[in-house]
């Protein structure tokens, strides 16, 4: 018996360690100088349905792709969990990002967190999700993220984005154009979402 349970332990000693594997947000050190600022929404913290939490939005191109960069900022008195941009058509396929390095000026520097996670769901909606289980990826009180990127081949229009704390409230940002077909599923999804979170 204790022979089997020393092999056990050995066997287990040997083990490689599990590292969390998944469609995890990447770094990317992206050359802003080589795309061109098309346009840019501040909507601070006084302009979201959540009291506290503010969204700096852009749109970037180099003519032939758009880069859609996103960071949050939390004011409010709970933990922030989740960004998403319902309805995101032209996604390039591998390029949900985020960046802390050479930001230009409308981005903020100073950043405190980074995302959990992040992935294309249903419908070509982009998330972002922040996760308080984990010190780097909790976008607490007084925090502010990395900014978060998304790349894509569709032109950009001014949409609301949504953003949730417990509660789920949307922000006007930039993004790509959805399909019209989708325009008026939109509002429907928000409600919907907006009553489940209640």
């Amino acid at each position: 018996m204790k022979k089997i349970l020393v092999i056990a332990v050995a066997a287990l000693i040997s083990l490689p360690c599990i590292s969390f594997a998944g469609p995890t947000a990447n770094f990317d050190q992206i050359d802003f100088s080589a795309y061109q600022l098309l346009y840019s929404i501040n909507a601070g913290v006084d302009n979201t349905d959540l009291a506290g939490v503010g969204v700096t939005s852009s749109v970037y191109s180099d003519g032939s792709e758009y880069v859609y960069a996103y960071q949050l900022f939390n004011q409010s008195d709970v933990t922030l969990e989740n960004f998403v941009v319902p309805d995101f058509p032209g996604i390039i396929q591998g390029s949900l990002a985020y960046t802390t390095m050479a930001l230009p000026f409308e981005f903020d520097s100073n950043i405190d967190v980074v995302p959990f996670y992040a992935e294309v769901a249903a419908g070509d909606s982009v998330q972002f999700e922040f996760n308080s289980a984990f010190a780097f990826s909790d976008l607490a009180p007084g925090t502010t993220s990395a900014v978060l990127l998304v790349k894509s081949t569709d032109e950009w229009t001014t949409r609301q984005a949504i953003v949730q704390n417990g509660e789920t409230g949307t922000v006007d940002v930039v993004a790509a154009v959805p399909e019209p077909t989708s325009i008026a599923l939109l509002s429907f999804g928000t409600l919907v979402l907006t009553r489940r979170r209640k």
